[in-house]
């Protein structure tokens, strides 16, 4: 009897050893599942990026595009690149003021540097904000591949001034993003 009972016994300790391992498992899978889910969700913050004034999109007039452009870009691509040139200006204005979370959204490569090398340490209000503007946007060049867009835009400011620049647009994760921009003088 004695080898039965302690058969019996084993096979308990077996269950228990068992049992635990299989829930410990489990406890595991989870956590790495819910470290795996944090970890993705601490990239650009989308709920920072679309704030208030960013979603005006009467700013943004088209003009006649460039003649020579090897594709159209449709309707649906102008307001896209339109909303996000207004997101990204509005990004500027608020990292005057010491909020640089737009910055890294709506940039990317050589301008995301300047932009955070411009407004990184500043405190609120020591650099001056870029004035409100209505922005009048041409289509300069398309990619073949759709991916690149050079814009000529001018910028007619709420404190009378009106200058003009040059932007390329490039599509980073599914949305257009300022990757140059150049002064080419005032009007």
């Amino acid at each position: 009897m004695s080898r039965t009972a302690s058969m019996t016994t084993a096979k308990r300790w077996i269950a228990v050893v068992a049992t635990v391992s299989l829930v410990a498992l489990g406890a595991s899978t989870l956590g790495l599942l819910s470290l795996a889910v944090t970890e993705t969700g601490n990239g650009a913050d989308p709920a920072g990026a679309f704030q208030g004034d960013d979603l005006r999109l009467g700013d943004v007039a088209w003009s006649i595009d460039a003649p020579d452009l090897v594709r159209p870009i449709d309707q649906a691509s102008r307001d896209a690149l339109g909303s996000s040139w207004i997101r990204s200006q509005n990004a500027l204005r608020r990292a005057a003021g010491g909020d640089l979370s737009g910055i890294g959204t709506w940039f990317v490569d050589g301008a995301r540097r300047r932009a955070l090398d411009r407004y990184e340490g500043v405190s609120a209000g020591s650099v001056r904000a870029p004035a409100a503007a209505t922005y009048e946007l041409t289509v300069e060049f398309v990619s073949l591949d759709g991916q690149i867009v050079v814009l000529e835009v001018r910028a007619s400011r709420s404190d009378g001034r009106v200058d003009r620049s040059r932007a390329v647009m490039v599509t980073d994760a599914g949305a257009w993003r300022v990757r140059a921009i150049t002064a080419t003088g005032d009007v």
